[in-house]
């Protein structure tokens, strides 16, 4: 998130300020950072913080970090910037849901809303969500090999690599041919295609694959400074109803 103030005349000076929140994407040179709770530097959830938690604590620490949470600290900071006073969210991919959370719980503070993606539909769940979803990936699939047909073949070989033989990253965890999948995640940016190109043309080294392969690939899926985009699943959860791990029955 980050706070924008608004531009305002002389005469309005000695007013408090009202204020808009941009959430999601990144903040304007002129603005104050303000990350949800478990992003960023807000008490980011990480292997440091989730070491020497059990199973169950670890679920109940997770609890502060959601929804209720996010819409508590931004009304907080709401009223220490404005003094009260409502301010215009801006909502971009998840910050369209912290927007939809304001707007449930807190419309008091909003005097406006704009969204510019990642709105939650009224009624879908997850399950709907990835029907409507996959489609559009398998489309993206296409295009890429259409781009690069060579790696079909390229794609494949790493594949059945993987399904053979163990093969471990640097830091320990095995490569699978489902996280070989997660590069894919870099075909919704507008240089995807090429960066998942260069990985899978200078993959090998002889018949292993290489150290450069093996580190990116670590990098590109690790998600070792966003944990919880992991857990993104259940931010499409419906009061009283578990997404069940909806994306992998989709897969199955």
């Amino acid at each position: 998130m980050a706070v924008l103030p608004q531009r305002r005349s002389r005469d309005e000076v000695a007013a408090p300020p009202a204020a808009q929140l941009a959430a999601g994407g990144a903040a304007h040179a002129s603005s104050a950072a303000a990350r949800p709770a478990g992003h960023g530097r807000s008490t980011p959830v990480n292997a440091a913080t989730a070491e020497g938690r059990s199973d169950a604590e670890l679920a109940a620490y997770l609890g502060y970090f959601g929804a209720d949470s996010i819409v508590a600290d931004a009304e907080h900071i709401r009223r220490e910037l404005t003094g009260g006073a409502p301010w215009t969210t801006l909502g971009q991919s998840f910050g369209g849901f912290v927007t939809a959370a304001c707007l449930s719980a807190a419309p008091e503070g909003l005097a406006g809303c704009l969204v510019t993606g990642g709105l939650p539909g009224l009624t879908a769940g997850a399950a709907e969500m990835y029907d409507r979803l996959y489609p559009r990936v398998a489309v993206r699939n296409a295009a890429y090999y259409r781009r690069y047909p060579e790696d079909v073949a390229r794609v494949r070989e790493i594949a059945d690599h993987l399904g053979a033989k163990e093969v471990r990253l640097p830091d320990g965890d095995r490569l699978t041919i489902a996280r070989l999948r997660f590069l894919g995640k870099a075909f919704g940016g507008g240089d995807g295609f090429e960066q998942v190109h260069g990985l899978i043309e200078d993959a090998w080294h002889g018949d292993e694959l290489g150290d450069p392969f093996r580190y990116a690939v670590m990098a590109a899926t690790g998600l070792i400074g966003h944990p919880l985009f992991a857990l993104q699943e259940s931010i499409y959860g419906r009061p009283g109803a578990a997404t069940g791990w909806a994306a992998e029955q989709a897969l199955a």
